[in-house]
C-alpha cells in the first residue's frame, strides 16, 4: 500500500473535469514515494526509458537496506531493467516502509491496482509511474510524461 502523505490538487467537481484536469489531479510534484510492503512478499518490477538524460531508480527500506539500485538511459524505449526479490521477513510481521526514488525526475503520475480473490483477501498489487524530467508548463510539447516508465509488482505468495 502507498502511504497516504500527498495532496492532489482538487478538481471542480460542480462540472464535469477537462482532461488536462484529470491528468493535473494525478501528478506529484516531487521524485519519491512511500511504498507500504508486507513482510515476505515477492516483489518484480521493470523499467524503460524515452529520454536523453540518464534516469536512477533506488528503492530502499527504513533501516537503509537498498534493493533496487539501477540506472536506464534510452531514446526510443530500445532498453528495459528488470528484477525481483523477496522482502524480508520481520518477527512481529509489520508492514517496512519503502522510498522509491527517481533521480532526474521532476514529478511523475501514477496509478495502481490490486487483485483480489473471492475474500476480498489482496493477492497482487501493482503500482505504475510515469516520470517527467524537464518541462513544467502543461502548454510546452516536452510534458510528456514519458521519460520513465517503472512498475512494480508485489505478491502476498511466491511460486
Amino acid at each position: 500500500m502507498r502511504s497516504k502523505g500527498f495532496k492532489f490538487p482538487v478538481v471542480n467537481i460542480r462540472s464535469k473535469p477537462t482532461e488536462q484536469e484529470l491528468i493535473m489531479s494525478r501528478i506529484i510534484q516531487c521524485n519519491t514515494d512511500v511504498l507500504r510492503i508486507k513482510p515476505s512478499e515477492a516483489v518484480s518490477w521493470y523499467a524503460t526509458a524515452q529520454s536523453e538524460k540518464s534516469h536512477t531508480i533506488k528503492l530502499e527500506d527504513e533501516d537503509g537496506h537498498v534493493y533496487i539500485d539501477t540506472e536506464i538511459q534510452s531514446i526510443d524505449l530500445s532498453k528495459s531493467v528488470t528484477g525481483s526479490f523477496i522482502t524480508p521477513p520481520k518477527s512481529n510481521g509489520k508492514v517496512q516502509k519503502y522510498t522509491l526514488t527517481f533521480g532526474n525526475c521532476i514529478s511523475y503520475i501514477t496509478d495502481s491496482a490490486n487483485l483480489d480473490d473471492d475474500e476480498a483477501t489482496t493477492l497482487v498489487s501493482t503500482f505504475q509511474y510515469a516520470c517527467e524530467d524537464s518541462a513544467t508548463d502543461p502548454n510546452d510539447p516536452n510534458y510528456d510524461y514519458n521519460d520513465l516508465f517503472f512498475a512494480i509488482t508485489f505478491y502476498t505468495r511466491k511460486g
